[in-house]
């Protein structure tokens, strides 16, 4: 397989002019003025033009589904409520069980909770306690229980019990069904007593940070999401290739993203959308993107563009977007209506990032 990071490009130099999808002018050369415009017509037809060309298509919530508690304890000396949250799903197809381990702190009130999909089988990597101690509660998904991420795994996971999505160009892929995954997780916490519905949180790191995304794109429950390192396919703007190409992810990742997506391999310009579109699609609600300094593969600059290109839709909302026009230096957060920071370092989910996260989240009512 060919060396896409040796010979990827690196210098801002080398960034060709290229122009962007506008988010405020419809398919049909309509001006979209107002909001109630933008709910009708422009974010259904984005909306649309992502799963077409990008991320395919996705099922609706399975008429069959079904909850149940495998595991119930109290840790952290009573302090939180630990639950292991098995969902299954049926189909003509078969079934498919994957499980969420919920940890709540232990108040006389709901509380917020931060979901996630997550590269461990338990919540070991992230940074519990804190989290329990500014009052959210938690929920984590091992990803690969939805779906499995290997080339070859689209007849696998929950993506067999839709085999008719298979069949079309516009395909149910890995990213629309971790996505999925996380709708259906939403299913279940909107019924927990002990959690507050309407602000659940989503988070993800690199890949996973790109299906936080799409579920939140999707997904209107949620009431805010948190993209760490997204990159490629997440908030970074494909057109700028730089870093991880399109033709890059789809080779290594065929699986990824739907085929048509490798129509445009090579020919970013030709796609219909780029992703602020993708990050329009959650206003008005907040969404926090970040960076790492040395994540030159993941076009920090490109990622922080990505929120920038989206804050006409913000303010379509009487909200401000991001308050500054360049790159803020690493370790500056800049909070407004959307949040961004580039974090000094690699590509990782650090607890300066997770430090953030929560304090941002705790000025969001």
């Amino acid at each position: 397989m060919e060396d896409f990071k040796a010979v990827a490009n690196y210098d801002e130099r080398n960034v060709r002019p290229y122009s962007l999808p506008n988010p405020l002018l419809s398919n049909d050369g309509k001006k979209i003025a107002n909001v109630q415009d933008w709910i009708g017509i422009r974010r259904p037809e984005i909306l649309k033009l992502f799963e077409q060309n990008v991320y395919g298509v996705s099922p609706s919530r399975p008429a069959n589904m079904t909850f149940s508690v495998v595991t119930d304890e109290m840790v952290f000396a009573k302090k939180a409520r630990r639950r292991k949250i098995k969902v299954l799903v049926k189909t003509s197809q078969g079934s498919k069980a994957f499980h969420f381990e919920l940890v709540t702190p232990n108040p006389k009130t709901p509380s917020p909770v931060i979901l996630g999909l997550n590269f461990k089988d338990d919540l070991s990597n992230w940074p519990l306690e804190k989290i329990l101690e500014r009052g959210f509660g938690v929920a984590g998904i091992p990803y690969v229980e939805i779906q499995p991420d290997q080339p070859d795994s689209l007849s696998k996971g929950v993506a067999a019990l839709y085999p008719e999505l298979q069949q079309r160009e516009d395909n149910f892929s890995a990213i629309s069904a971790w996505a999925w995954g996380l709708s259906r997780a939403m299913d279940y916490l909107e019924t927990d007593p002990q959690v507050d519905r309407k602000r659940v949180a989503l988070i993800g790191h690199s890949r996973l940070a790109k299906a936080a995304l799409w579920a939140a794109a999707r997904d209107q429950r949620f009431f805010l999401v948190l993209a760490n390192d997204s990159g490629e396919g997440g908030a970074a703007l494909a057109r700028r290739n730089f870093g991880e190409t399109t033709r890059a992810i789809n080779t290594r990742f065929p699986h990824w993203f739907a085929k048509t997506f490798r129509r445009f391999n090579d020919h970013e310009a030709q796609l219909p959308v780029d992703q602020h579109l993708l990050l329009a699609l959650v206003a008005p609600r907040p969404v926090y993107v970040t960076s790492a300094s040395e994540d030159l593969w993941g076009d920090p600059q490109g990622e922080f563009l990505g929120l920038k290109k989206a804050e006409p839709v913000y303010r379509l909302f009487g909200l401000q977007g991001l308050s500054i026009d360049r790159m803020p230096v690493s370790n500056s957060p800049v909070w407004a209506s959307v949040a961004y920071h580039v974090r000094r370092g690699r590509h990782d989910l650090a607890d300066y990032d997770w430090e953030q996260f929560l304090k941002f989240m705790k000025t969001r009512k």
